[in-house]
């Protein structure tokens, strides 16, 4: 059956009237929460910046090689068994001769005790090798001491090092000395019955062993 024209209209207004019933959205409402995925914020593509860390960076853990650096500290028997890799090390090389030996014992890297040695070749051949303290034309050989963020440091015919043994990228030896305080109002550190056993890294050319010449071939028997 066909509809009248005024039917039509009649129709046609009240679509008008729906459409203008609806409440335009308010700029200054909050967001009415969707469960639709949305976007990452813009401060996604910011830089990283590293949250604050609550640990103490000195006393975080770090890696160490085998070994044990041992001495009576002022009469108190004391065992460095924190052996960083970084320094102890032994380098090698045309113009360069440096051995670290260095140990900790504390928590926060302290008390810390290091051997350093530069520009005084070590041979397996000649040891054991009896170093006295030194600082002096390209030479140093010193024992320090580091405590309560205070150091002590062995100055020239106060300390001795003696390199006992090398072998296998192992250090072993003995050390002993006064030490001289850095910082004014304390007092002198006496160092006594230091050994040290350490695996060290190699830089350069490995120290070399003494090489045994051959034996000479027995004569042969003169056939009668």
């Amino acid at each position: 059956m066909a509809r009248s024209p005024r039917h039509a209209t009649w129709i046609l207004g009240l679509l008008v009237v729906g459409c203008t019933d609806r409440k335009a959205p308010d700029r200054d409402a909050a967001p009415t929460p969707s469960t639709r995925a949305t976007a990452q914020p813009e401060t996604a593509d910011a830089p990283f910046v590293h949250p604050p860390s609550t640990d103490d960076e000195a006393s975080m853990p770090y890696a160490t090689t085998q070994g044990v650096v041992a001495a009576v500290v002022d009469g108190t028997p004391t065992r460095f068994e924190t052996l960083p890799i970084g320094t102890n090390a032994w380098i090698r090389s045309p113009r360069t001769r440096r051995l670290t030996i260095t140990g900790e014992a504390g928590p926060n890297r302290e008390p810390r005790l290091q051997i350093y040695v530069y520009g005084i070749d070590i041979e397996p051949s000649r040891l054991p090798l009896r170093l006295a303290a030194q600082r002096e034309a390209g030479r140093v050989v010193e024992i320090r001491y580091d405590r309560d963020g205070r150091r002590w440091v062995s100055q020239p015919g106060t300390a001795t090092v003696t390199i006992a043994d090398v072998a296998d990228g192992r250090f072993r030896g003995t050390f002993e000395g006064e030490l001289e305080p850095t910082v004014p109002n304390a007092a002198r550190v006496r160092i006594a019955q230091g050994t040290f056993d350490v695996a060290v890294r190699l830089g350069g050319p490995r120290p070399t062993a003494p090489q045994r010449l051959p034996a000479p071939p027995e004569p042969t028997p003169k056939r009668p």
